[in-house]
């Protein structure tokens, strides 16, 4: 079977998060079955095509500065980066999935990433990772952004809405994006993370920093990261000698004055234990390994996971782990057998579990052997490959039945593709809107120093000067037409 695979991300490109995970141990899995694979991704690097573990990979070169006419898009900062990605990723992957000419065709969902890619000439079959809808409103994105949280929800949902099969890879992110989407959950088909086992790194440790903490994953509110700062003083106070490690993005924005890690910084030097912090940033992911295997227990606290990628991986190298009981989090650990579980959002009971497993060396063993069998059985690559090839090919035969029977409606019609474009091309292509900034600005002025005029410029500043109440509120006027193109 010739299988496409469209990711936002593929490693060693992409850091370490979760989609890039996926697609590489699936398509590995693939790829060793005999099937023929092609991923097209994109990358901030030079565009190239190269094959990775028996698999032929096409990388997109993506220059985000290209559309820079977004940025003014403010009050929709997601959409518009998910809307760049959606749009770059079908005028320059179009071409090479008309040349592999692909029995079926995978792409996940978070940002409605292959909105554009659906073709009439062989099957969609989109993977429900985590999709946007979800991560914003846990992230509390919703509040300050509703407007774009709603706009991303609505193409993510019209996306997953055009799929000839669904996937998840726990029945709790399946059950939420049918809620959403009004898709029956019989439709979803259960198919587990992949992830290939490794051996558990040996080392000797110092007792004086006993114990090692780490956590891995983007330093945001979603995964929880305030609460390892809370429970921090807790796990001192019965071994002074802890520490605690953050691996991942340090994800800004330009929207806020202060990032939730610098208020993390700031709350930890409130604790006192800033200093027993080490924010490590973005690893490579072949030094991953070493990193978490360095740490005596590894924490993810997130607020929702649909699939706990950085979780396993720790699983897998041999190290026990502690992680919050929400989302499909409990579909992976099971709680005092393979890792320990704790209340969401209750950082005395994370701390409870912190020192439970630091204080027994005996239960950390066995946790951890328990855990790295759970993810060897579990997330077997091969299984999960053969798992998803049955989905692919009843995919397939349904698809070709639909077609004979001219009953196909769920691709995008071309028109709308084609309108889709030209508004895009439109919007990056014409700095319509730092025009028009500029023309209700000069108006604004001419208004403003229209007395200046006859008296001299000087004098029309020195009016505005002596009032400032009415300076405000021809400032809000101006800025009123602007938002509703009114004179």
């Amino acid at each position: 079977m010739k299988i496409a695979l469209a990711c936002s991300a593929f490693p060693p490109d992409g850091a370490n998060g979760g989609t890039a995970t996926f697609y590489l141990e699936l398509s590995r899995a693939l790829a060793s079955l005999g099937h023929e694979v092609l991923v097209v991704t994109l990358t901030r690097g030079a565009g190239r095509s190269e094959k990775v573990d028996g698999v032929q990979v096409e990388r997109i070169h993506f220059d985000e500065s290209q559309y820079a006419n977004l940025q003014n898009l403010g009050f929709v900062p997601s959409t518009s980066w998910y809307m760049s990605r959606a749009v770059h990723m079908q005028k320059h992957a179009a071409e090479l999935l008309n040349a592999f000419r692909p029995d079926v065709l995978e792409c996940h969902e978070h940002g409605f990433f292959g909105l554009l890619l659906p073709s009439k000439d062989y099957p969609v079959v989109v993977r429900c990772l985590c999709p946007a809808f979800q991560s914003t409103a846990k992230n509390g994105d919703e509040k300050r952004f509703p407007v774009d949280s709603h706009l991303t929800a609505a193409l993510e949902i019209a996306f997953i809405q055009r799929a000839d099969a669904l996937t998840a890879p726990s029945a709790n992110l399946a059950g939420i994006v049918s809620e959403h989407t009004g898709i029956p959950i019989e439709q979803f088909e259960i198919i587990k993370n992949p992830l290939a086992g490794s051996e558990p790194i040996a080392r000797s440790k110092a007792q004086s920093k006993f114990p090692q903490l780490v956590f891995v994953g983007r330093v945001e509110q979603l995964k929880g990261c305030d609460l390892l700062v809370e429970m921090m003083p807790e796990v001192l106070s019965r071994f002074p000698g802890a520490s605690l490690t953050l691996i991942g993005e340090e994800p800004g924005s330009a929207s806020v004055e202060v990032s939730f890690s610098q208020e993390l910084r700031a709350r930890a030097a409130e604790l006192g234990c800033l200093d027993r912090l080490t924010f490590a940033g973005l690893i490579p992911r072949h030094q991953l390994r070493e990193r978490v295997t360095e740490a005596d227990i590894a924490i993810f606290p997130s607020r929702y996971d649909s699939s706990p990628y950085a979780c396993l991986e720790a699983m897998s190298f041999g190290v026990p782990i502690v992680a919050s009981n929400v989302g499909g989090i409990p579909e992976y650990v099971e709680h005092g057998v393979t890792g320990m579980l704790f209340e969401s959002e209750n950082p005395a009971k994370l701390a409870e579990a912190v020192v439970d497993l630091s204080a027994h060396s005996d239960l950390r063993e066995r946790i951890a052997g328990a855990g790295q069998e759970r993810v060897l059985n579990m997330c077997n690559p091969r299984s999960i490959a053969e798992k998803t090839l049955e989905l692919y090919e009843k995919t397939l035969q349904e698809f070709r039945n639909t077609r004979d029977n001219k009953a196909r409606t769920n691709v995008l019609d071309d028109r709308v593709i084609a309108a889709l474009l030209a508004a895009f091309d439109d919007l990056v292509e014409k700095p319509y809107y730092r025009q028009r900034v500029d023309k209700e600005l000069q108006m604004h002025m001419e208004e403003v120093y229209q007395n200046g005029v006859k008296a001299g410029f000087r004098a029309g500043r020195r009016s505005v000067a002596a009032d400032p109440a009415g300076a405000m509120i021809d400032g809000l006027k101006f800025l009123a037409r602007i938002c509703t193109n009114k004179k």
